[in-house]
């Protein structure tokens, strides 16, 4: 049948399209949108990137956090611990992997939004010492992997036992893969899946059917309404266990966790000992309301608010990290809650994310004890190359002169950089422009002269240890962990650092129907501090030694502090130099300590009526008490004035208390073997 269509506003013939015609078209169009929507999300999308000294599967993390691509890997053939920094601003994801993966046996390809990694293809397998054999000559087997309902999985891995040789499935589940001989086993691996083995056996066509993995989905994972199955979290909860934190030195577990969950930053806003860590979780989502997390340990949740305990001698000074009282050892997980959903229980105090930590439990069995020792060393990686005193006394000659030039051309005056300074002053120039006496004898080139690095003056190599013992036991109805910590940490800049004391008291017993526990962390530290983030006109001492002049020395010859470089009258700032306060003299005569106590602690009762109906009674506090002395002696010259200062001095004390009462009702019931139902009061 043929139909008939006037097009009467743009002509008055007829157009005649049959039925064949009209389903072309279609078709053609259709094609047309869909080449353009797969070619859309791998060629448009620009990918911006900044991680230094991180490891290859934290950047393949944070290539997935920030966009919709998905790697898969054999993790048995792919070096994801190998140390790499990338920098990429709107490039798409080929460039970024070109560069990621050169010099090495890695190769990738990008299908959309999936990324698969191999190593490149070999013509043979390596010979060994009683095998001549190439994979050119061996068997060739082919098949389809799909999951336990019969749907294909794409990327799942195929390995053959006892090689590097093996391939990953395609879009469909397929995979085709060429073994030694007939005989070959393949280990075939998808995540979230149970592993298996299959061996050849002479098959060309070996259809696998992988079964999900039950000790992951049945794995409990903590939300904000309590501890659910994995398989049944709905919601973004990132988990870093025991076994991640294991073997770090650090002060905090805040640091423990940088590059281990996708969409988690770790901050490191200061470099002093003990200095503070932010953590931002999915971003920024706020400007002046705050944006750290909600940290929240065996059910305690803890205050931001003593950030800034012990008040401040600069406005520059970064606040105190409230987390360092925790001991990083102790920890047994640690779950970021992402979404809202996650958090609800917390309300408005989960809205940036919330950190659930979950501390070590005694085990049924013998007592088990464990000495845990971590010795580190710091160092600065990189100092700013600045003028030796022979260079900066040519370059402040220099400028001198140039001042004077142009002060002379400005009044049509005779005299040039010859001039010496009776000549310039009798002439009426500015003392910017005369030349200061100390810098004379660098000029005349004279061997053997002051030559200070003030950088290499104000830091040094700074030790780091950390010393954990345990102990854990118990039986079917008591179970105990115990543990002490010692840590010390010196800081780079001379004069800080940071030591802590703390042990952990966690008891548990159980009887019948009934079921208490009893968690204490009683910690003091104290943190040597000195200011370093100020500016020069605060007595920062770093950018006092970016800023002072190499040719005055740290000390005089009768062993007290120098502070010719001061800027007052006698000397230095006669001539209009920038004065600036001997950085050495500043670190070490300053003192200035915090001390904080801390008692984290919590007892629970729980009690079950019927099989699946609980009620819980939780007490915890969170007990901060802090102190802070400064003094500055006489003795620490003021800027631009010579001789003693006046001495000043304070001591402060800052106490936090917070408590939390918590009654709970909890019913967790399975029906019809399908059904859950979960439901908290």
């Amino acid at each position: 049948m043929k139909k008939e269509f006037k097009l009467k506003k743009f002509a008055s013939f007829p157009l005649k399209f049959d039925l064949k015609m009209k389903l072309t078209t279609l078709l053609l169009i259709v094609s047309l949108f869909q080449l353009q929507a797969n070619e859309s999300y791998a060629q448009i999308t620009k990918v911006t990137i900044n991680l230094e000294n991180v490891t290859l599967e934290n950047v393949l993390n944070e290539i997935e956090s920030v966009t919709e691509f998905k790697f898969f890997f054999n993790y048995n053939e792919f070096n994801y611990g190998k140390i790499v920094s990338v920098y990429a601003k709107k490039e798409r994801i080929s460039s970024i992997l070109e560069r990621l993966f050169d010099g090495t046996d890695m190769s990738f390809k990008v299908i959309d939004k999936q990324i698969i990694l191999s190593r490149k293809k070999t013509t043979a397998l390596s010979k060994s010492a009683n095998d001549d054999i190439s994979i050119l000559q061996g068997f060739t087997v082919s098949g389809t992997v799909t999951d336990d309902i019969g749907q294909p999985l794409l990327g799942a891995n195929i390995l053959e036992k006892g090689t590097s040789n093996g391939t990953q499935t395609d879009f469909d589940g397929k995979f085709i893969l060429e073994t030694r001989d007939e005989n070959a086993t393949l280990i075939v691996s998808y995540i979230g899946f149970a592993v298996q083995e299959i061996n050849v056996n002479s098959r060309k066509t070996i259809n696998i059917s992988l079964n999900e993995d039950a000790a992951q989905l049945d794995q409990i994972v903590l939300v904000g309404y309590g501890g659910v199955r994995k398989e049944d979290v709905s919601t973004a909860v990132g988990i870093v266990d025991a076994d991640d934190l294991a073997n770090q030195l650090t002060t905090g577990f805040d640091q423990a966790i940088s590059g281990k969950v996708a969409g988690v930053q770790v901050l490191h806003t200061s470099g002093s000992p003990g200095g503070n860590i932010s953590i931002r979780v999915r971003g920024t989502s706020s400007i002046g309301a705050g944006n750290e997390p909600l940290y929240v340990i065996d059910g305690i949740p803890l205050s931001g608010d003593t950030k800034f305990a012990g008040g401040s001698t600069s406005q520059y000074e970064t606040p105190t990290n409230p987390l360092n009282a925790i001991n990083t050892n102790d920890i047994e997980s640690i779950q970021i809650l992402k979404d809202a959903a996650a958090a609800a229980i917390y309300g408005s105090r989960g809205s940036n994310g919330v950190v659930l930590i979950t501390t070590k439990k005694g085990k049924s069995g013998d007592l088990k004890v464990n000495y845990n020792v971590n010795v580190g060393v710091q160092a600065v990686t990189k100092k700013i190359d600045l003028l030796d005193a022979y260079q900066y006394s040519g370059l402040t000659f220099e400028a001198r002169n140039n001042t004077y030039q142009d002060f002379l051309n400005k009044n049509n005056l005779m005299g040039g950089p010859g001039d010496s300074n009776d000549i310039r002053i009798a002439n009426g120039a500015p003392s910017n422009s005369l030349v200061p006496h100390q810098i004379l004898p660098y000029l005349d080139g004279t061997k053997g002269l002051t030559n200070t690095d003030w950088q290499d003056e104000i830091f040094n190599s700074a030790l780091i240890t950390n010393h954990t013992l345990t102990f854990s036991g118990g039986s079917e109805k008591i179970k105990y962990f115990v543990s002490g910590n010692y840590l010390d940490q010196d800081g780079v800049v001379i004069n800080s650092g940071f030591k802590k004391y703390g042990t952990r008291i966690n008891l548990d017993l159980t009887s019948g129907k009934f079921h208490t526990g009893i968690n204490i962390a009683p910690s003091y530290s104290v943190t040597n501090k000195v200011n370093s983030e100020g500016r020069y006109a605060d007595e920062g001492v770093i950018a006092l030694a970016l800023g002072s002049a190499p040719i005055f020395p740290v000390t005089n010859e009768d062993g007290s502090y120098n502070y010719e470089g001061n800027g007052n009258t006698r000397s230095w700032g006669s001539y209009s130099q920038s004065g600036q306060l001997n950085p050495v003299a500043v670190a070490n005569l300053t003192q200035d300590e915090l001390s904080q106590i801390n008692f984290l602690g919590n007892i629970f009762f729980e009690y079950e009526f019927i099989d699946g109906l609980k009620y819980k009674l939780s007490l915890g506090t969170d007990l901060n008490s802090f102190r802070r002395n400064y003094y500055r002696p006489s003795t620490l010259e003021k800027r631009f004035t010579q001789g003693a200062s006046v001495p000043t001095g304070f001591s402060r004390s800052d106490q936090f208390t917070n408590w939390v009462i918590e009654n709970t009702l909890n019913y967790n019931t399975l029906y019809q073997e399908d059904h859950k139902t979960y439901i908290k009061l």
